[in-house]
């Protein structure tokens, strides 16, 4: 079956080409017995515009982009069902630019979107364009949403990471836990979220005002489970009483399932707390004590920001606050 053109459709229906594209773009010019003689030609042709070429047209993709290192970890999963959960009450398709951390890739990523148009907005995700990247959002007023780092001057939906690390150091204090560690994620490719420094500061200040003074930071390279269980062989030698896994229930999960390997009982040998309380948290036994975020929620709330940005809407930051879900690990 040989496709339709847009000629065809104008040529049965009996009017130009231009009319045709001002009928399928939606355009309130024409009149209605008008659009009612060519999208019934259209229904019989079973003709399909050329969307890419409409779009390039109108200067447009609709397409939202969304940037980040990786999109395998339980954090960026969540944050993009939190988008898809919204993407359906918009004209808008998603498209992930993974950058693997890769400065140049990250720089290129931006600029493809802002003047490639491969996407009317960008989200990233716990991503700085840095001093070049900024000249350019504003030097073309490109809408730019910032999802888990405050970045001054850009849109930001993010995290009140201090206050995190605060509620798990505050349970430990409340506890009696006197030797407390923190596991959180190290530099990727030399780069570091703010969401890790805040979680540390937090912490160290509710020990602090608890009267600890010094405690254990161990980094580790990744967030999954396997790394949570190659951090317990190491911190476990220094015998702390209280762990706070910043890094994620996932690698607190991993951290716990070598704890009992070892036969360390939690948490009256061991108390641990994680970060996001994930589905498995719960399931796991002891279930895990942690710190919620409203991941799911944010992700709506970037893209429902990027939208209006695109429409020249008003927008302003959004910041969420965490809270302790008390379970048996600590």
């Amino acid at each position: 079956m040989v496709k339709a053109k847009l000629a065809d459709v104008a040529k049965k229906a009996g009017v130009t080409a231009a009319t045709v594209s001002l009928v399928m773009s939606g355009n309130k010019r024409i009149s209605p017995a008008t659009k009612q003689k060519v999208l019934k030609v259209v229904k019989e042709l079973n003709y399909r515009p050329n969307s890419a070429a409409r779009s390039l047209a109108a200067g447009k993709t609709n397409i939202i982009g969304v940037t980040a290192i990786s999109f395998q970890a339980w954090y960026e999963m969540t944050l993009m069902k939190g988008m898809e959960n919204r993407i359906y009450d918009t004209n808008y398709t998603l498209q992930q630019y993974p950058s693997g951390g890769y400065k140049d890739r990250e720089k290129n990523i931006l600029l493809d979107c802002i003047y490639g148009q491969k996407a009317d907005a960008l989200i990233g995700m716990s991503y700085r364009p840095g001093p070049a990247g900024m000249k350019e959002i504003k030097k073309m007023s490109y809408p730019f949403v910032s999802l888990g780092e405050k970045i001054k001057g850009i849109p930001s939906v993010y995290f009140d990471d201090f206050k995190g690390g605060y509620l798990a150091g505050k349970n430990f204090v409340k506890t009696g836990k006197r030797k407390p560690a923190i596991i959180i994620q190290k530099q990727v490719k030399g780069f570091e979220t703010s969401d890790m420094a805040g979680r540390l500061r937090g912490f160290a200040e509710a020990l602090k005002e608890g009267g600890i003074k010094k405690f254990e930071i161990y980094g580790i390279k990744d967030v999954y489970y396997k790394d949570g269980m190659e951090a317990c062989l190491r911190i476990m030698k220094k015998k702390p009483d209280g762990i706070f896994c910043a890094a994620g229930d996932t690698a607190a999960i991993g951290f716990m399932k070598q704890a009992a390997l070892l036969g360390i009982r939690m948490p009256r040998e061991a108390a641990v707390i994680g970060y996001d309380d994930i589905e498995m948290a719960e399931a796991v036994t002891p279930e895990l004590t942690t710190i919620r975020q409203p991941v799911m929620r944010a992700g709506e709330a970037a893209l429902e920001t990027a939208v209006k940005m695109i429409n020249k809407e008003d927008v302003s930051d959004i910041v969420f606050e965490p809270e302790l879900i008390a379970r048996n690990s600590a």
